[in-house]
C-alpha cells in the first residue's frame, strides 16, 4: 500500500469532510451527490394566468404590482374609486385592499392606454454554485440570501453516470470509514458494499 504525506492541518481536514460526506442527509438523492443554492424567483406566465400580477407603464418605464400603482396612479386610482362610489369625505382616497385586484386590474384595462397586465409565476431556480456539502450550500442561503430569490434553500443533484466523480467520492469515503450506524443510506451501500 502506498501513503502520501499531508500536513497536519489538510490531514485533519481531509478527515473532517470524509465524515461529514458519510454522514450528512441526502435528502433521498441518489449517490454520488452534490448540493447547490436555490429560490424562487419570478418568471413570465406566457398565459397571464400567473400567481402574481404586475402593471407595466410605459410612460414610466416602470413595473409595479396593483397595490403600487394605486400610490402610483394617483389620478387613475381616484377615478376608479369615484365609479365605484368610495370617494369619501374632501375626496379622500382610500388604502389599496387585496379585494380590489380584480376590479382595479379591469379598470386599469379599460381606461390606460400606457399601461400593459401581466402575470408572473413563482418558479424554484438553482443558482450553479455546487458544494458536496449540505452546510456549505447553507450558509450560502443564509449569508446571501438578498442575492437569492424567496425561500433559498439547499437543492441536490446527483453525480450519476460521471464515473470520475463517483470514483472520488467513493476515495474519500474510504479515506475515513465511518462506523455503519453513523453513515447515511447512500454512502452506506457504497463505503460497506451492501
Amino acid at each position: 500500500m502506498k501513503t502520501i504525506e499531508l500536513s497536519d492541518e489538510d490531514y485533519d481536514a481531509l478527515m473532517k469532510f470524509s465524515k461529514e460526506l458519510q454522514t450528512q442527509d441526502n435528502n433521498g438523492q441518489r449517490f454520488p451527490y452534490y448540493w447547490c443554492p436555490s429560490s424562487e424567483k419570478l418568471e413570465y406566465n406566457v398565459n397571464d394566468e400567473g400567481e402574481e400580477t404586475f402593471i407595466f407603464d410605459s410612460s414610466q418605464c416602470e413595473s409595479y404590482t396593483p397595490e403600487q400603482y394605486a400610490e402610483v396612479a394617483e389620478s387613475l386610482w381616484s377615478d376608479y374609486l369615484t365609479e365605484k362610489g368610495e370617494i369619501g369625505e374632501c375626496g379622500y382616497l382610500r388604502d389599496y385592499i387585496e379585494d380590489d385586484e380584480y376590479d382595479w386590474i379591469e379598470y386599469i384595462n379599460a381606461n390606460s392606454k400606457n399601461t400593459r397586465v401581466y402575470t408572473k409565476d413563482w418558479n424554484r431556480e438553482v443558482d450553479y454554485n455546487p458544494s458536496l456539502f449540505y452546510s456549505d450550500v447553507e450558509n450560502y442561503c443564509k449569508t446571501n440570501k438578498h442575492h437569492l430569490g424567496r425561500k433559498p434553500s439547499p437543492y441536490s443533484h446527483s453525480f450519476w453516470r460521471m464515473p470520475k466523480m463517483e470514483a472520488l467520492v467513493e476515495i474519500i469515503y474510504r479515506v475515513n470509514k465511518q462506523p455503519k450506524e453513523l453513515v447515511n443510506e447512500e454512502a452506506r451501500r457504497f463505503v460497506y458494499k451492501e
